[in-house]
């Protein structure tokens, strides 16, 4: 039983002199200044991500008749990707803009209704002078005109809904780009369908500016001392250690950790002016409240239990 207990106070011990050799270790290793080096405590690796990647797709179906991109072009919200074959719907959209923007029918409808109405009038206040019958005809024939204005004017009304939807479907013949960025791929070729339902999209496009750095390895504990706008030094590990330092900011902690390895994911943005690719490995600094942290999460994971 004595020996049993020297044992565990022997153990505990050597946990506790190892936590204190670990901190001290970690202190002396973080490295000095604005350098970043790639090995050693205090500094955790990244990846660099799109803060926005768009798989463009059209909203209906039709077969590509131009791409105005190609893989790795820049482009501007609002610029052309690519277009589909529109001809037919060109043609019609013109012909319902005729419909729409005549009056003609209109036109004679009303004058039709003046004559009917003057004939009316006319006879109406002499009725000596022509039958009741004749009088209630000439009634119903000024009726009859004034319901045809009427469907005159629903008739242009729906000629001008017909056109803007023409319309519609020749403008949505041309994909435009949601956002500024690069093209990341043309998906889709001239002469190919394409299907809104295709996940891949038509074009796809990624914005590097700014940069998502993705840190997925802290543990809970250091991500608690951590809150949106915070900056971390970070530079690109391709770089070497005498690489250029940067500041990135803090924009966005996971609200769900990983319970099994108790680590949690911070994403910081990287301003991106010189247009490096995503994709890249990144080393960032921890400040010292985070490499203590560390320190002490070791210290109780080898606390031994009672």
């Amino acid at each position: 039983m004595k020996m049993s207990r020297l044992s565990r106070t022997l153990g505990a011990a050597v946990a506790s002199l190892a936590a204190v050799v670990t901190v001290t270790s970690i202190r002396a290793e973080a490295p000095a200044g604005n350098a970043i080096t790639s090995s050693g405590a205090g500094v955790v690796t990244a990846i660099t991500k799109p803060s926005e990647q768009v798989r463009h797709a059209f909203q209906t179906m039709g077969v590509v008749k131009e791409a105005l991109v190609k893989d790795g072009d820049p482009v501007k919200q609002g610029q052309p990707l690519m277009a589909l074959d529109a001809d037919l719907d060109q043609k019609e959209m013109e012909r319902l803009k005729v419909e729409a923007e005549s009056n003609s029918r209109i036109e004679a409808q009303e004058k039709d209704l003046e004559v009917k109405t003057m004939a009316y009038n006319r006879k109406a206040k002499a009725p000596g002078a022509f039958t009741v019958e004749d009088i209630d005809q000439t009634r119903l024939e000024k009726i009859a005109s004034e319901k045809q204005l009427e469907v005159a004017k629903d008739e242009k009304h729906q000629a001008q809904i017909k056109y803007e939807a023409a319309k519609i479907r020749v403008e949505k013949a041309v994909l435009p780009s949601k956002i500024d960025g690069i093209v990341q791929q043309v998906v889709v070729r001239p002469g190919e369908a394409v299907d809104p339902q295709r996940q891949e999209g038509a074009v796809v496009v990624v914005k590097n500016d700014p940069l998502w750095v993705e840190i997925p390895d802290l543990t809970t504990l250091q991500v608690s001392m951590l809150k949106v706008g915070d900056k971390l030094g970070v530079r690109y590990e391709n770089d070497g250690d005498s690489g250029k330092v940067e500041q990135a900011e803090v924009i966005f902690i996971t609200p769900m950790a990983n319970a099994g390895a108790d680590t949690q994911t911070v994403r910081l943005s990287l301003p991106n002016p010189q247009g490096r690719a995503s994709g890249l490995h990144m080393i960032v600094k921890l400040p010292q409240k985070l490499i203590d942290a560390t320190g002490k999460g070791e210290t109780a994971a080898m606390a031994p239990s009672h």
